[in-house]
């Protein structure tokens, strides 16, 4: 056994011992003083009042004294004392064994429900006491009686009678403790041993009221046995039916008070760990911390063993320390069974582990957002020498509220973590779109004869968009704006990826635009494994020159925009497909010649495929129309009041990212 529970047993042991030896001599006792012929000849009275007394066993009272935080200890007792007591004013010694036989019936009927040892050694201690209380104690106090004066049977409701026999009660409740002194002395060095928390005051204070509580009810058996001498048998048990409804109501009376002074304290102590995870740092070990220390200072009135387990193996508290570990089978059965779970005394428990006095409740804790159960948590209470066997069923609510609580703060702390992941994925989003508008040419290069004018607006902080320019060996220009089919961080490495390529192949090798491309996919190709592709027009432009040779990608289609209002916008369509889809492919180029006031309008689906609250598309037709109308206006301009109607277009939320280039020949 755990230390605790040897303590508890062995003084159950010794008390039984104690309160034997003075059983057989208070048993001695009484039967070298009990006159038979007084049983005989008041056969009916003693055989009333012994039904009366096992009828008070059915209502006994009861209170709880708490001995430090959490730990409490049941005092409980009945009425049947004063059938006993009456008894024995009445009929001298031979009287007493009325107590005798309801102590052997009460031992008889309880016995069958106790079934293990340490249980039935507790009945036997208990039971052993009251036979002493009601032979030794009982007798002592008789012979006060008699040598106070007092006369058997009691003789009439006279005040000086009445003093005598209150007097020889007293004498027989204070040999009842004192007869009990040895047995509060080892209780007193086992509550020692097993709580160093329990003061002398409280010890003394659980004594007092165990004496009061059995003496209380005592001074009562004065009144019945003058009502039966004065009035008779009938009037005797018209009284004695008024102290049956009183201690029926005083049975029903104590399970409310204490079902409600065990509700209130642990709904407070569910309140005050409430608090306290509120309050703590969203840390996942100073959340445990607070669930432990709320538990072990025993704020939530959970006495007993508690064990909590967070899966797959991590026992967060264990209280009492002192008791084995629960048994993996009994957490590998709760996952296989999730909810709560309830084993009264002597319930077999699935897991195989013996505890016929305890009752036992395994609760799961499960994750707040998906149900999963992520531990639970293991309770087990003494049902010893509780009169309210239903009393353990108080506890469950308390368990699931507690399992709860500790749903909630395990999801604070996930929402917190994930909460901080999303602060530094938002830091990196922002580095990465910092580099990658480095990434684009801060200013056209010096070409005679042409006008530039480019801008990129990301729907994130990244973006698959981009455009770009550079000079070639040659004194061209190459232009390019281009889009990957993504959006975020993987079309932004795309992004980067194809524009470091393009530049590096622009440079290097062939520079016209279809050699460019096709170096360019099997570029792309050869290199990554992504399903990404890219949509690009790629561009030269000659100092000197108004032609613009290309090769578009896959891409919307440039307008070409004359100076001439008489004709129509031009649409450089597409010559070959986007890059990166397959290899072997080839792009055909394209040349256009402008004039002086002509430009160009690269621009990305961003623009064309903008949408209204309404659900409408900006449109190609659109486009064209607000392009009309800014026929020569300069690049930088164009650009401003097309982004504009576009953001007018679609209002505050912006789907895809934007990429426009205007460029002009100036002459």
């Amino acid at each position: 056994m755990p230390a605790e529970r040897r303590v508890v047993a062995a003084l159950d042991v010794l008390g039984a011992g104690y309160y034997a030896v003075l059983s057989l001599a208070g048993l001695g006792w009484l039967v070298a003083v009990s006159d038979w012929g007084v049983l005989r000849a008041h056969s009916l009275l003693f055989l009333v009042l012994l039904l009366l007394a096992m009828l008070f066993n059915r209502f006994r009272y009861f209170a709880f004294t708490e001995l430090s935080f959490g730990k409490t200890s049941s005092v409980f007792s009945s009425m049947d004392g004063v059938a006993g007591w009456t008894a024995a004013l009445l009929l001298g010694p031979i009287g007493l064994w009325v107590g005798v036989i309801n102590v052997a019936v009460r031992f008889a009927m309880d016995l069958p429900g106790n079934l293990q040892a340490s249980a039935r050694w507790e009945l036997l201690r208990v039971e052993l006491s009251n036979l002493v209380e009601n032979t030794l104690a009982r007798l002592g106090a008789l012979v006060c009686y008699r040598a106070m004066g007092g006369a058997i049977p009691f003789p009439s409701m006279e005040i000086h009678t009445v003093i005598v026999a209150l007097l020889a009660t007293a004498v027989m409740v204070l040999l009842q403790q004192v007869i009990s002194v040895p047995f509060y002395v080892l209780l007193a060095a086992a509550v020692e041993v097993i709580d160093h928390e329990v003061t002398p005051f409280r010890f003394l204070r659980f004594v007092v009221g165990k004496g009061i509580m059995l003496a209380v009810a005592a001074p009562f058996a004065v009144l019945a046995a003058g009502l039966y001498r004065d009035y008779g048998l009938w009037m005797m048990l018209f009284f004695f039916g008024g102290l049956v409804v009183v201690s029926y109501l005083a049975n029903r009376f104590s399970r409310s008070a204490l079902h409600i002074q065990l509700q209130s304290r642990m709904m407070e102590g569910l309140e005050s760990l409430s608090r306290a995870l509120l309050l703590a740092p969203p840390d996942r070990e100073r959340i445990l911390h607070a669930i432990r220390e709320h538990i072990t200072q025993g704020r939530l009135h959970l006495p007993g063993r508690l064990e909590i387990c967070l899966f797959p193996g991590e026992i967060i508290l264990h209280e009492p320390a002192m008791w084995s570990a629960l048994p993996e089978d009994a957490w590998n059965w709760l996952r296989d069974h999730p909810g709560a779970h309830h084993f009264g005394p002597a319930m077999p428990l699935p897991w195989n582990e013996v505890e016929t006095d305890r009752s036992t409740a395994l609760v799961s804790i499960n994750d707040y957002d998906s149900g999963e159960m992520v531990g639970g948590i293991y309770h087990s209470v003494s049902a010893r020498g509780l009169i309210d066997r239903q009393l353990y069923l108080l506890y469950l609510p308390a368990l699931n509220t507690l399992a709860d609580q500790i749903s909630l703060a395990l999801r604070r702390v996930k929402g917190y973590q994930q909460l901080l992941q999303h602060r530094r994925v938002e830091e990196e989003l922002r580095l990465a779109g910092d580099i990658q508008g480095s990434f684009l040419p801060d200013r056209f290069p010096e070409l005679p004869g042409w006008s530039l004018s480019a801008m990129l607006v990301s729907a994130r902080d990244t973006s698959g968009d981009f455009f770009d320019f550079f000079t070639l060996p040659d004194g061209r220009v190459g232009i390019v704006l281009a889009d990957v089919a993504d959006k975020g961080i993987g079309a932004a490495l795309y992004m980067a990826l194809s524009r470091a390529y393009l530049r590096s192949l622009a440079l290097e090798k062939d520079p016209h635009p279809s050699a460019t491309l096709a170096a360019l996919n099997r570029r792309i190709l050869q290199d990554t494994s992504s399903d990404l592709f890219v949509t690009l027009v790629y561009g030269l432009i000659s100092p000197g020159s108004g032609t613009f040779t290309y090769c578009n990608g896959g891409h919307p289609p440039p307008l070409v925009v004359r100076s001439n209002p008489d004709q129509p916008v031009e649409l450089l369509v597409r010559t070959g497909m986007a890059i990166g889809v397959t290899e072997n492919t080839e792009w055909q180029e394209g040349s256009i010649e402008l004039f002086p006031g002509d430009y160009i309008l690269m621009y990305s689906d961003g623009i064309t495929e903008a949408q209204s609250d309404s659900g409408e598309f900006f449109g190609l037709e659109r486009l064209i129309r607000e392009v009309e109308a800014m026929r020569g206006r300069p690049p930088a301009e164009v650009r401003e009041y097309l982004i504009q109607r576009v953001q007018d277009f679609s209002g505050e939320v912006q789907e895809d990212d934007i990429a426009l280039l205007v460029l002009c020949k100036t002459g």
